[in-house]
């Protein structure tokens, strides 16, 4: 139930303690891409999230979580 944050701020390596909502609804998310390498790939698709090559930028992962925390 952590998560490692790598090269965070001050360019620091971290672990934080994941919520278990975050987890239940990362399992939900992962279930409608499935990407082979990718937790947040890049793509407004389905089809595109599946296939993608590159990771989601930083301020659509962030919109992201901001989604799971008003949920």
């Amino acid at each position: 139930m952590k998560i490692h944050v790598r090269n965070g701020k001050g360019g620091k390596d971290r672990f934080v303690t994941m919520p278990l909502l975050v987890l239940l609804t990362l399992r939900s998310y992962w279930k409608t891409h499935r990407n082979p390498s990718l937790i947040f790939p890049k793509g407004s698709t389905t089809d595109e999230r599946h296939i993608a090559t590159k990771h989601m930028d930083r301020s659509g992962t962030q919109a992201s979580f901001k989604a799971i925390v008003k949920s």
